[in-house]
């Protein structure tokens, strides 16, 4: 008998146990906030305007403040001092990223005490520039077993500062031994739910962020009773695939290098339309303890594969972005004409575009393709365009570009339109 109670003792814990783990988290139905990330390494004319002009939107910037790279184990790791320009960040609720390499050796003293001082020199360096920090953020590689060993850096990171420091979180830690004590430990915590997984070959599918992965990652975190926030992506790769099809290597902003002849590209980017439903999926009901969403990063408009300002804001709203691709001709002097396209809508243009452009009779004509764009075809009525076929080619939100040139008789009438989005 006395076995037999033990052994329904044993089942009502566990049964508790399952039913604390699978009941509702509390909900929140009110709007989020929404922040944003500034991430350049070097600042400039295109950073500072974007902070001066974009950053209204949001409720906090988050701007890169200082990366630290580990050598050899016992070895003193490398840093790099971000420098924003604290006059454009005057208006604004202002956090400060703190980047932390993977790291191999003990998590010990002295090893702490580099990522407090860290911290104590952001925290300084921008009160000194008249920035009052809302907040640090460590934003550290670490692998699951680590995370025991992080709290010794979260501690002493927060007796330096008198701010809040929060950490960065994959959904992968969430089932982790040590995370909720990690987490628990922080005021709150971005839980980074957009990520690259290497695709084998060019025909595996992969995304930048998983919608339902992101809400049922978001569930289980919400079962830690610990304020978050979730980090949602706007960029995107190009991946390249060599002449097997398998992966060969990616390309991100900044400088490109070549690729061997035969390897082809692979655009791979945040998906607007799904990232707009989470939106309102989650305004709409989401659990109490996720408070916003932080958004990675600012458009800058040297971006290559970032989205531009018109798509962020929509879905922002909940909207679901669209290109809206016209083609117009200018007239010219001496019967030269412009063939331009443009982008009305509020996405980027991807994909083949086929231009057919036509005149109502027979006439000698000179032309030529522009812009990345090809002649596929020409008669003595019209010739037709074909371009944006590249991966690493957008027609942006807004953009306009000059894709042919064609010079006939000045008082020819000439038609132009899209005749095919592939």
């Amino acid at each position: 008998m006395r076995w037999v109670v033990t052994a329904g003792a044993v089942a009502i814990v566990i049964a508790l146990g399952v039913w604390w783990w699978l009941k509702p988290a509390p909900r929140a139905t009110a709007r989020m906030t929404q922040d944003v990330y500034v991430w350049q390494r070097q600042w400039g004319d295109a950073v500072d305007t974007a902070v001066a002009n974009r950053t209204t939107l949001f409720n906090r910037v988050v701007v890169l403040a200082w990366q630290i790279t580990w050598g050899q184990p016992g070895e003193a790791p490398s840093t790099f001092h971000v420098e924003p320009n604290w006059q454009a960040l005057r208006n604004e609720n202002v956090g400060l990223a703190v980047r932390i390499g993977s790291y191999r050796g003990k998590f010990d003293d002295a090893s702490a005490s580099h990522v407090a001082h860290a911290v104590e020199t952001v925290v300084k360096h921008a009160r000194a520039n008249g920035i009052s920090p809302v907040e640090v953020q460590l934003d550290f590689d670490a692998g699951e077993k680590q995370l025991d060993g992080y709290r010794v850096w979260l501690a002493a990171a927060r007796q330096r500062v008198d701010v809040p420091v929060v950490i960065t979180a994959l959904p992968s830690w969430l089932s982790a031994r040590g995370f909720k004590n990690l987490a628990s430990q922080a005021p709150g915590y971005v839980l980074q739910v957009h990520s690259l997984e290497r695709p084998a070959t060019r025909d595996d599918r992969v995304v930048l962020c998983d919608a339902a992965a992101a809400q049922v990652a978001v569930e289980r975190a919400a079962r830690l009773g610990v304020p978050f926030r979730v980090a949602l992506p706007t960029y995107g790769y190009v991946l390249i695939f060599d002449n097997a099809g398998k992966y060969a290597g990616l390309q991100a902003e900044g400088p490109q290098k070549p690729w061997p002849a035969g390897h082809t590209k692979r655009w791979l980017g945040a998906d607007a339309g799904e990232l707009a439903a989470l939106m309102r999926s989650w305004e709409a009901n989401r659990p109490a303890a996720m408070t916003g969403v932080i958004w990675y990063r600012l458009p800058v408009d040297r971006d290559r594969y970032n989205w531009r300002p018109p798509t962020l804001q929509a879905v922002m709203k909940g909207e679901k972005p669209a290109p809206n691709v016209r083609v117009h001709v200018a007239h010219r002097a001496n019967g030269l004409r412009e063939i331009v396209l443009e982008n009305a809508g509020n996405d980027d243009a991807r994909g083949v575009v086929t231009i057919d452009v036509n005149w109502p009779r027979d006439a000698e004509s000179s032309s030529d393709a522009l812009g990345g764009f090809e002649k596929r075809t020409v008669t003595a009525r019209g010739l037709i365009l074909t371009g944006l076929a590249e991966a690493d080619d957008r027609l942006a939100p807004g953009e306009q570009r000059v894709i042919g040139w064609l010079r006939l008789e000045p008082d020819m009438e000439v038609a132009a339109h899209v005749q095919a989005k592939h």
